[in-house]
Formats: C-alpha cells, sequence, structure tokens
C-alpha cells in the first residue's frame, strides 16, 4: 500500500512543477505615449525600470518586487508623472511612501486599489489626461488574431456584373462583308443561387445575360445591322476548396439557351442598262427575326472571400456553349461560345 505521506509529497512536487511554468515578474504595458519618450516604472520610491517608447507609442517594462519579500500579493495605488520627456508609471503599496514628485512634472492618480501579485499584467493607456488602467492576472495579447471566418454551407444567393464575349457571332454575321463590325466584349449580368451540402460540394442554378450583341455591316448598295439577344439559365454541380474564410470553386454542368436573332437590311435603289436602256431597280429594306431555343455545356470557376458570415464577394470566370435550334420552321442554328468574368458578392440566407 501507498502510504499517505508519500502522495502528500507527490502532490507537492507536481505542484512546485506547475508554478515553475509561471514567470513571476510584473508586466507593465505602455501604450499611446509620445513616440521616442522615456518610460519609468517606479515602485514606492525606487526605479526598477527604463524604456524608451516606440515610433507606435508603446512600450513593456517587466519588475519583480516580491524577489526580496516573503508576501506574493499586495495592494496599491497608480499614479502618473507626466514630464517634458518622461511619463511614469508609480506603483505604491498600501502604507509606503511615493517617489517625490519633480516639479516639472504633473501627477495624477488613478481611483482605487490594485491588486497586484507575481504574475499580473498592467495595461496603461496615455491617450488621454487621465490614463486609463487594464490589471489581468496573467498575461495579455493587445494584437490577438481574429478568427477566421469559415466558409459557409446552406443556402446563398449571389449577383455580379462584368464583361462578356460571343466566340462566332461577329464573324457569322458579318461573313466576306469588310465594313462589318460589332462590339466584341459588352456587359454580363449574373444572379442565382448556391446549396452548399458541405464546405467541399454543392449545386447552382444562375442566370447569365450578356448585352445585347449589335453588329453593323455595309457595302457599295447595301447595308445591315444585325442583333444577337441571349438569356441563359445554367444548372451546375461545384466542387469547393475552403482556406479559411475563402473558398476556391470549380463549376461544371448544362445551360438552357434563349435568343433571338434579328436582321435589318436594307438595299439601294441600282440603275442598269438593258440593250442600250437605262432601267432602274428598286431597293428596299428587309426585316427578319428568328428564335432559338436549346441545351448546352457550361464550365467555370472562380474564388469567394467571406467577409463576415453572411457576406462575401466573389469573382468568377466561366465558358458556356450556347446551342439553339429555330422555334419555328425556319432554317438556321445558334451554335456559339460565351465566355464571361464576373465580379459579385454573395450572401447566405438562414443561420
Amino acid at each position: 500500500m501507498v502510504k499517505w505521506w508519500r502522495l502528500l509529497a507527490a502532490a507537492a512536487a507536481v505542484n512546485q512543477l506547475a508554478g515553475a511554468g509561471i514567470a513571476e515578474a510584473q508586466t507593465v504595458m505602455v501604450r499611446n505615449a509620445p513616440a521616442g519618450s522615456t518610460i519609468e516604472l517606479v515602485v514606492n520610491a525606487e526605479t526598477v525600470g527604463s524604456a524608451t517608447a516606440d515610433a507606435g507609442g508603446s512600450t513593456t517594462l517587466t519588475a519583480d518586487i516580491f524577489s526580496t519579500r516573503p508576501k506574493k500579493e499586495t495592494d496599491a495605488n497608480l499614479y502618473f508623472d507626466v514630464c517634458p520627456d518622461v511619463r511614469r508609471v508609480v506603483l505604491v503599496e498600501r502604507g509606503e511612501v511615493a517617489q517625490a514628485q519633480d516639479a516639472a512634472c504633473n501627477r495624477t492618480e488613478s481611483v482605487g486599489l490594485f491588486l497586484i501579485r507575481p504574475i499580473s499584467t498592467l495595461v496603461v493607456d496615455l491617450a488621454s489626461p487621465i490614463p486609463t488602467v487594464m490589471l489581468r492576472q496573467g498575461s495579455v495579447n493587445l494584437n490577438p488574431q481574429r478568427p477566421s471566418t469559415p466558409v459557409p454551407t446552406g443556402l446563398v444567393v449571389f449577383g455580379g456584373a462584368g464583361m462578356g464575349k460571343f466566340r462566332d457571332a461577329i464573324l457569322l454575321a458579318c461573313g466576306n462583308v469588310q465594313e462589318c463590325s460589332g462590339d466584341t466584349w459588352g456587359i454580363a449580368f449574373t444572379a442565382g443561387a448556391d446549396f452548399w451540402i458541405s464546405r467541399f460540394v454543392g449545386a447552382e442554378v444562375s442566370y447569365v445575360r450578356r448585352s445585347e450583341l449589335d453588329i453593323n455591316g455595309s457595302g457599295s448598295t447595301f447595308e445591315f445591322n444585325s442583333s444577337l439577344d441571349t438569356h441563359v439559365t445554367t444548372v451546375a454541380g461545384k466542387v469547393g476548396i475552403p482556406m479559411g474564410p475563402v473558398r476556391a470553386y470549380g463549376k461544371v454542368g448544362g445551360n438552357y439557351l434563349r435568343a433571338t436573332t434579328g436582321t435589318t437590311q436594307t438595299i439601294d435603289d441600282t440603275t442598269v442598262t438593258i440593250d442600250g436602256v437605262e432601267q432602274t431597280i428598286e431597293g428596299g429594306t428587309v426585316t427578319s427575326e428568328i428564335k432559338f431555343s436549346g441545351w448546352g455545356w457550361t464550365f467555370g470557376g472562380g474564388v469567394e472571400a467571406w467577409l463576415r458570415p453572411s457576406f462575401a464577394i466573389y469573382t468568377e470566370g466561366g465558358l458556356t456553349g450556347l446551342k439553339g435550334s429555330p422555334r419555328e420552321d425556319v432554317e438556321g442554328a445558334v451554335d456559339d461560345r460565351l465566355t464571361y468574368i464576373i465580379v459579385g458578392a454573395r450572401v447566405r440566407i438562414g443561420g
């Protein structure tokens, strides 16, 4: 059987080892002092530490006021001296006499008694005429790391704007007409919703529209204007790679296209000579419009940064295959590619 006195001895040894891990020194952290000024720490009538404030007006001093005393805690008043080039923190134990005040200094007192122990930390802020003090029995970190916001799961709605480009629309509309042009890049808009089953896997439904494309061309006896207006609804699966409050993601899926193409062509009157007789062939204006619909593919990827648990900004790029057949019994087809780059915001819905 283990004797009871052996248990007590073991407990005492553990207690001593645990206490050895705690630094028995008082720490005074000073903030908002004049840059480059001298900061002094005085205990009763003795100066026990001195340091110079950095460019931000901060410094740290340490002292061990219990090294030569049997007691391990004391009650003390705090005074602060403001001198031309010196800021002084004066700690006076109850019943002791404070260091004499210099004639060139102004002394103020912090109201109340402070319990000082071997592991006490005092944070003194000199920003105001009467300094403020925070006392903690333990260490203090004045620059704690903010916990990162993890990327959310659940329902997220989003919207954004950017630029979009059709691959073939201008080329096909112009054909071999030399004087022909259109806007290669146009404004693109998107809106939709994500549902993240986990932080790694989700699904998306979105609407994408590129501003209507206008193409203008002309020859010696004609001119025309063509347009392409597209509305794209996409459904895609998403895979995410979370990195703290940031998630990189890729997506792949399909899209449903609704598009309208229109052309207005004006032909000038022309004069021809037949058997020596001039004849005029009247021109005119012809307008046509065709509506298309059909399914295609889509893929893309982006990065979202969650600034708050319910709000993020994101950027995304993607490529969408536009395929459609006429809704009416006419000839024609849409087979193009839409490249887009979007910047927008996301909002998480629900708790």
